[in-house]
C-alpha cells in the first residue's frame, strides 16, 4: 500500500501532521493564555480590593461622609442630643487615625497635600463642635450658630478627590468594574459633599428672600444630580452577579434614597409655611440606620469577594502549572515522531526508489542495455517515472535497428541527391531575377502593414479615448478607450454624428463650432486642453477632459480628440475643498470658509440693500466638562451643540465653529434686528437642557452676542467685533442670556 503513495499524498500527509502539531501547540497556548486572563482579571480586582489606599479611601468617606462625621454633626446641630456630639468626636479620632495610617504609605506631592486638606477641614471641624456646644448653652439660634461655625469644605472635598484618582489611577476601561470602586461611588454621591451632607445644608440654610430662594434652587438641583448619581451607582452594582442579602441591601438604600427625594421637595412647603427649623428637620426625618447597615452589608460581600478572588488566582495558577509541562511534552513527542515519520517515508518510498531508478538511467546512457528495470507496478509519481525510462529502453533498442537500415537507406539517397542538385542548381539560377522582385514588392508591403499595425495597436492600448471625426462631424475611428468611456461599441458609433456623446445646449450648438473652424473663424486655442462634460450611452452626464488636433488627408480636413474620464479627479477636488473649508469635528463651517462667506454676505447686502446679522456664542461651564469627564465626553458634547444649532437654525443661514468651544453664525434675510432674539432664545432653552453622554448628565449654557449691518457698522472686522463685545456684555450679566452690541 504505501509503494503505491503518491507525491501529492505524501504532501498531503505532512501537511496533515504539521496541522496537526500546530493545532495541538495552539490548544495548549489557548488553555494557558485563557487562565492568564484569568489569573489577570482576578488580580486585577484582587490589587484594586486589597490595595491598602483603596481600603483607606473608602474607610475616609465613610468616616467623614453619610453615618460618618458630617452627618453626626449636622444632626447635632439640629436635634441637640449628646449623643451625636459623642459620635462627631469619635469619627474625628477615627478620621485622624485613618490620615495616620495612609500617610505612613508611598505617597505622591499631591497626595500629601490633599491628605494636609482633609487634615485641616476635619480640625475645623472639631473647632466647630466646641464652639457649636457654647452657643448652644448661650441659647443662640440655630441659624446664628451655623452661620457663626461654619465651614469651607471645599479644600476636603478636593482632598478626597485627589486621593480617589490616586487610587484607582491605574484602571482603565478594560478593567472589569468592581464593587469596591461603586460602594466607593456610592459613598461620595451620598455622604461629604453628597445627598445628606446637602440635605442637611439646605434645611439649616434656607433663605426666605427672593434673591436667596435662587441660592436654595442652586442648591435642590445640586442635591437631585448627586441623587441621580448615586441611582446611577446602584444600576452599575446590580450588573454584577448579587447575592439576595445585597439585592436587600441596595432596596434598603434605595427606599431611603427616595425618602430623601419626597422629603426634599416637601422642604419649600414648610418652609411657605413658616415652621423652624427644627421642626422642618423633625417632619422631613429619615431613619438611616437600615441604609447605613445596608452599607455594612455590602461592604461584607466585597471581602468575600476578595476571598473567591484570591481562590481563583490559586487554581487558575495550578491550572497553568500543570497545563505548561503537559503542553511542552506534548508539542516535543509530536515534534518528534513527525520527524521520524517524514525521515522514513522519504528514506523508504522516495529516496531509495530513486537512487535505483538514477543508476539504471547511468547504464542506459552507457548503452547497457541488458538491464532488467523493476518498479514499474507501483501507481504513483515514481512508478511513472520507471515506466518511462523502460520506454526509453525499448526506444534504445528500436533506433539501434533502425540505424542499421538507414545506412543502407543514405547511399540509394546520396546518388539521387546528386542528380537533384544538378536540377536544383539550374531552376535556381532561373527564379534568381524573380525573387529580387518579388522581395522588394514584400518588403513594401510589410512596411506598410508594420505601420498601420503599430498604430492600430497603440490605440487599442490608450485607455483613455481617442476619437477622429470629419469636417461634418461624422466619426471615423472609435478605439476601446472611448467604448470603455462612453458605452458604445465602435460598430455602434462609427457613421454618426459626434453629437451624440454631448448633451444640451452644447449638442445643438456643436456643428456650429465645426463650420466655424472650417471657415477659419474659430479663436479657440487647440494648444490648451478643454475641461467640458460628456453623455454616455445610457444617458449619465460625466466631466471629461478634451484635447483637439486637426490633420488635412488628401486636402480633407479631420479633427482628433482625445478624451479622458476626469469624474475621480473633480469628486477628488471636491473632497478636497469641503475638507479645507469645514470643520472636522462638527461638519459645520471653520473659520477660512465662515470668513468667505462673511465677505459674500457684505457685497451681497451692499448691491441688494439688505441687512444681515452676525451672532457670536461661547458655551458656558464647557472647561469643567473637558477637566472633569475628559476630552472625548467634551468632544461629543460639541458635536451635540453643533446639532443643537442646526436644528435652530434656518437652511440660508451661515453655522461655523470658530474654534474650542467658540460658535457663530451669520442670519441672511433679516428685515428687522430684533426678529434675531427669537433664535437666540430658542437655542438658549435648547442649550440649556440638559445632555447625557457617557452616562454622565452634563448641563451647560451658552452667552450670546449679536451685531448687525449695516445698522452698527459697515466694516466686516468692526462688526465681529462688535458682536464678540456683545458677548462679553451677556457673561458679565450673568451668562446663558443674549445681547445686541446696540440696544434695539
Amino acid at each position: 500500500m504505501l509503494s503505491n503513495l503518491k507525491l501529492a499524498t505524501f504532501t498531503w500527509i505532512l501537511a496533515f501532521l504539521t496541522g496537526f502539531i500546530t493545532v495541538v501547540i495552539i490548544v495548549s497556548s489557548y488553555f494557558v493564555e485563557k487562565n492568564i486572563v484569568v489569573i489577570d482579571n482576578a488580580w486585577q480586582l484582587y490589587q484594586t480590593d486589597l490595595s491598602e489606599k483603596a481600603r483607606l479611601e473608602g474607610a475616609l468617606r465613610a468616616a467623614i461622609g453619610y453615618g460618618g462625621m458630617i452627618h453626626n454633626f449636622k444632626n447635632y446641630l439640629l436635634r441637640d442630643s449628646e449623643e451625636y456630639k459623642s459620635q462627631v468626636e469619635s469619627n474625628i479620632g477615627a478620621i485622624k487615625a485613618f490620615l495616620k495610617q495612609y500617610s505612613a504609605l508611598e505617597l505622591t506631592t499631591t497626595e500629601t497635600l490633599a491628605i494636609k486638606d482633609i487634615l485641616a477641614v476635619v480640625t475645623a471641624y472639631k473647632n466647630a463642635l466646641r464652639k457649636a456646644q457654647t452657643m448652644k448653652a448661650e441659647e443662640y439660634s440655630l441659624s446664628e450658630i451655623d452661620q457663626a461655625i461654619a465651614v469651607d469644605d471645599h479644600p476636603a472635598l478636593r482632598g478626597l478627590k485627589a486621593l480617589r484618582q490616586a487610587t484607582f489611577s491605574k484602571q482603565t476601561n478594560n478593567n472589569p468594574i468592581n464593587k469596591t470602586r461603586i460602594i466607593a461611588d456610592l459613598r461620595a454621591a451620598l455622604g461629604y459633599g453628597g445627598v445628606i451632607h446637602k440635605f442637611k445644608n439646605y434645611i439649616l440654610r434656607h433663605k426666605m428672600t427672593h434673591e436667596d430662594t435662587l441660592q436654595d434652587t442652586h442648591l435642590i438641583n445640586e442635591i437631585k444630580i448627586n441623587i441621580q448619581l448615586v441611582e446611577a451607582s446602584i444600576r452599575q452594582y446590580r450588573q454584577l452577579p448579587l447575592k439576595d442579602s445585597e439585592k436587600l441591601a441596595l432596596k434598603e438604600i434605595e427606599s431611603m434614597l427616595m425618602q430623601y427625594s419626597k422629603n426634599l421637595d416637601k422642604i419649600p412647603e414648610l418652609i411657605a409655611l413658616g415652621e423652624s427649623i427644627k421642626e422642618i428637620d423633625r417632619d422631613v426625618y429619615v431613619n438611616d440606620v437600615p441604609a447605613l447597615r445596608s452599607f455594612q452589608i455590602l461592604e461584607q460581600e466585597v471581602n468575600r469577594q476578595i476571598s473567591t478572588h484570591s481562590i481563583n488566582v490559586s487554581k487558575a495558577l495550578e491550572a497553568v502549572n500543570k497545563a505548561i509541562p503537559l503542553g511542552r511534552w506534548a508539542s516535543v513527542f509530536t515534534i518528534v515522531f513527525l520527524i521520524f515519520i517524514v525521515i522514513l517515508l522519504i528514506r523508504f518510498y522516495i529516496i531509495q526508489p530513486i537512487l535505483k531508478l538514477t543508476k539504471n538511467m547511468v547504464r542506459l546512457a552507457d548503452n547497457q542495455l541488458d538491464i532488467e528495470i523493476t518498479g514499474h507496478q507501483a501507481k504513483n509519481e515514481i512508478g511513472q517515472m520507471v515506466r518511462a525510462v523502460k520506454v526509453f529502453k525499448t526506444n534504445v533498442i528500436k533506433r539501434f535497428e533502425s540505424e542499421e537500415t538507414l545506412v543502407q537507406v543514405n547511399k540509394a539517397l546520396k546518388q539521387k541527391l546528386e542528380e537533384n542538385k544538378q536540377l536544383h542548381q539550374r531552376s535556381e539560377e532561373e527564379a534568381h531575377k524573380a525573387m529580387l522582385m518579388t522581395e522588394q514588392m514584400i518588403s513594401a508591403r510589410k512596411a506598410a502593414e508594420k505601420d498601420q499595425l503599430l498604430v492600430s495597436s497603440i490605440l487599442n492600448t490608450v485607455r483613455d479615448g481617442i476619437i477622429t471625426i470629419n469636417a461634418k462631424g461624422i466619426i471615423e475611428t472609435f478605439n476601446p478607450g472611448s467604448e470603455k468611456i462612453f458605452g458604445y461599441k465602435a460598430d455602434e458609433i462609427i457613421g454618426k454624428n459626434i453629437s451624440l456623446l454631448m448633451h444640451e445646449p452644447i449638442k445643438s450648438a456643436h456643428d456650429g463650432y465645426l463650420k466655424a473652424f472650417s471657415e477659419g473663424k474659430s479663436t479657440r486655442d487647440q494648444s490648451n486642453s478643454l475641461d467640458q462634460t460628456a453623455q454616455r450611452k445610457n444617458g449619465e452626464i460625466f466631466p471629461v477632459e478634451i484635447t483637439l488636433n486637426t490633420i488635412r488627408v488628401a486636402n480633407e480636413l479631420r479633427f482628433t480628440g482625445l478624451v479622458r474620464d476626469i469624474t475621480e479627479r473633480k469628486e477628488k477636488d471636491a473632497q478636497i475643498e469641503k475638507l479645507a473649508m469645514t470643520d472636522s469635528l462638527t461638519g459645520l463651517a471653520n473659520r477660512y470658509q465662515f470668513n468667505q462667506r462673511l465677505l459674500e454676505m457684505q457685497q451681497q447686502a451692499k448691491r441688494f440693500k439688505t441687512q444681515f446679522c452676525l451672532m457670536s456664542i461661547d458655551l458656558d461651564k464647557f472647561k469643567p466638562v473637558n477637566d472633569t469627564y475628559g476630552h472625548y465626553v467634551g468632544d461629543v458634547l460639541l458635536q451635540r451643540v453643533a446639532d443643537v444649532l442646526i436644528y435652530c437654525c434656518r437652511e440660508i443661514d451661515i453655522i461655523a465653529r470658530l474654534g474650542g468651544d467658540e460658535f457663530s453664525i451669520i442670519l441672511n434675510g433679516i428685515h428687522d434686528p430684533k426678529e434675531v432674539a427669537i433664535l437666540a432664545e430658542r437655542i438658549l432653552n435648547k442649550l440649556k437642557t440638559q445632555f447625557l453622554i457617557e452616562n454622565h448628565p452634563i448641563q451647560i449654557g451658552a452667552s450670546i452676542g449679536i451685531s448687525c449691518y449695516p445698522k452698527d457698522t459697515v466694516d466686516i472686522k468692526s462688526l465681529q467685533k462688535m458682536a464678540d463685545e456683545a458677548l462679553y456684555l451677556s457673561k458679565n450679566e450673568g451668562r446663558n442670556t443674549y445681547r445686541y452690541y446696540h440696544k434695539i
